[in-house]
């Protein structure tokens, strides 16, 4: 067995049964193709490595054959390896290529094939095989105008661009992980495609006086999930975070928005877009104090504050959206029937279309215990927060299903059998 399918599916089964046939040109960033290929096989693809001769100048062809297990194309043959992974009847799913120079982006836009990279990408493209790009060259070459030109080109021609970062004067490839997810989305089974999803996650943090707060433990870690999520499943995504959030993934940073206080929440609800599902686990303050100007002094033995309750801010969001809206409920001891009368009563004052109900003795880091409820009935879910997030957005997509006037997703690109 080659070591590169020892790792096969060792991170998810996401890819399984894909094959991504990953285009290499002659950029430095060529040297990160290992790890990117690496990367895909773990979530259970199979890689295939076609490079351009600038591309050998940097990494071997030894080097992404050991990476994937394939030995890579460096020059096509009689086989008609271009025809055979790209054309009509083509065995590969996605052409990914990473990293893609400002020549090879030029000649794609072009129609120009004087490489296997570009000969295949004429072929995928023509034969309407999905195709991701990711760029990457000094930060000169990105804004030439014939390369902007060639970049709207390429779009309009249904290529997916994979947007490098910036820095150090350099338009540089982007990460591992941000590739991998515009893979997952592009092979993903789009079950959300055209669908707006707003996210509201994290705690808030009410003001003491100018020094202290009152906030919660919340990490904002499940909204992350249930963003990336729906993100990969080809929704637009929205994300109000809270005072404290866990860090995202640069593909999730292109539509975020911060609060800290439940005032500012309600200001982004009295804003609200309109969206077809709005997903609520932020960890909203029930009580608040009246904050005192300046920091109150130190020196006493006990401090008292007087709170008061705070607005339902799921209550407001019911009475502006009237797509799908999940709430969240978490309890602390309760048992079986407990938490499913805490759950019913939520659903039902904020005329809620799916509860997610949990006891917080049954979360660690990364596995939970939750409770879906609706009026289908329940369902009970185990698992990191990634399946949990997975779990919610399959039963939003029955409500969704459910009503008028829904748009229908694409079919995916076919899977090899």
């Amino acid at each position: 067995m080659h070591p590169a399918q020892a790792i096969s599916g060792t991170s998810s089964n996401s890819l399984a049964g894909r094959t991504i046939l990953l285009g290499v040109c002659g950029s430095i960033a060529a040297v990160e193709t290992v790890k990117l290929a690496r990367e895909l096989i773990r979530h259970g693809a199979e890689v295939i490595a076609v490079m351009t001769g600038a591309a050998q100048q940097i990494v071997t062809a030894d080097a992404l054959h050991y990476a994937t297990g394939v030995r890579p194309i460096v020059a096509l043959s009689g086989d008609v390896e271009h025809v055979r992974l790209c054309g009509e009847q083509h065995e590969a799913d996605l052409l990914l290529i990473a990293p893609a120079t400002a020549n090879t982006i030029a000649k794609v836009a072009l129609g120009i094939d004087d490489s296997p990279v570009t000969t295949c990408a004429a072929t995928a493209i023509g034969s309407g095989m999905p195709v991701l790009i990711a760029p990457a060259m000094h930060a000169p070459m990105e804004r030439h105008p014939r390369i902007q030109e060639h970049l709207q080109a390429l779009r309009t021609l249904g290529v997916g661009l994979i947007e490098p970062t910036h820095g150090e004067g350099i338009a540089k490839l982007a990460s591992i992980e941000t590739i991998v997810a515009h893979v997952q989305r592009t092979l993903g089974d789009r079950t959300l495609f055209g669908r707006s999803v707003l996210v509201i996650s994290g705690p808030t943090a009410q003001p003491v006086d100018d020094m202290r707060l009152l906030t919660n433990r919340s990490t904002g870690a499940t909204g992350r999930a249930l963003a990336a999520e729906a993100w990969l499943r080809g929704a637009r995504v929205q994300l109000w975070c809270g005072s404290r959030h866990v860090p995202l993934p640069d593909h999730l940073q292109s539509d975020v928005q911060r609060f800290g206080t439940i005032d500012e929440l309600l200001a982004l609800v009295e804003a609200m877009p309109r969206v077809d599902v709005v997903l609520m686990p932020a960890a909203v303050a029930d009580y608040s104090p009246t904050p005192v100007r300046g920091k109150i002094p130190s020196g006493s033995a006990t401090l008292a504050l007087t709170l008061r309750r705070t607005p339902k801010v799921i209550d407001r969001i019911r009475k502006a959206h009237r797509g799908v809206l999940v709430g969240f409920k978490a309890t602390s001891g309760a048992k079986e029937a407990g938490l499913r009368t805490a759950a019913g009563t939520l659903a039902e004052r904020a005329r809620l279309d799916l509860v997610v109900a949990n006891d917080l003795g049954e979360v660690d880091d990364d596995h939970h215990r939750v409770l879906l409820l609706d009026d289908e009935g329940s369902l009970e879910v185990h698992g990191s927060k990634a399946a949990v997030a997975s779990a919610i957005l399959s039963r939003v997509c029955v409500h969704l299903a459910r009503a008028k006037g829904r748009r229908r997703a694409p079919p995916a690109p076919r899977r090899r059998r």
